[in-house]
């Protein structure tokens, strides 16, 4: 599936667009992830669930994150960066564009959760593949390219187009 996200009037998309273009031009793979994806894709399916009277999808996704093998000191040697104390767990915000900066991961697999919400160890990964096993709903392991199209290792696009909540 590949979505013309032009239509959808959303700058920050865009831009977080152009930044995965950007690390693919420095060798590495990134991909807008999470909840933004899903609603593209539920859109594009016609499964949408934002208020009629809302203008723009804008106003219902304006929080995109990005997944990258590309390493955070890699990150912060080619692009401006800020901590936001996720670090230790592959995490930094990445200024691009004129908007708010992007929460980018590197892809990881996550060790035992003894609070239920967050890792009590990760590892880092190449694979887009292995980071997707770990999200939390297929719908939620969907990536998008800089050219718009979805990356879906776990059929979460059948899923979203049958109605199906699957972890």
């Amino acid at each position: 599936m590949k979505i013309d996200v032009k239509k959808y009037h959303i700058d920050a998309l865009n831009c977080g667009m152009e930044l995965c273009k950007k690390i693919r031009s420095f060798g590495h793979e990134a991909y807008i992830v999470g909840g933004c994806v899903r609603d593209l894709v539920r859109c594009e399916l016609g499964h949408t669930s934002w208020p009629d009277k809302m203008t723009y999808m804008s106003e219902a996704i304006h929080d995109i994150d990005i997944a990258t093998n590309m390493p955070i000191e890699a990150l912060k040697e080619n692009f401006r960066t800020e901590s936001n104390n996720g670090e230790a767990h592959g995490t930094i915000l990445v200024f691009y564009g004129m908007g708010d900066p992007f929460e980018v991961t590197q892809f990881r697999l996550d060790g035992n959760y003894s609070d239920n919400r967050h890792p009590d160890s990760v590892e880092f990964t190449r694979s887009f593949a292995e980071d997707c096993k770990r999200r939390d709903f297929t719908m939620n392991a969907l990536g998008m390219d800089g050219d718009g199209n979805i990356i879906d290792t776990v059929s979460g696009v059948d899923d979203i187009e049958h109605r199906i909540i699957k972890t």
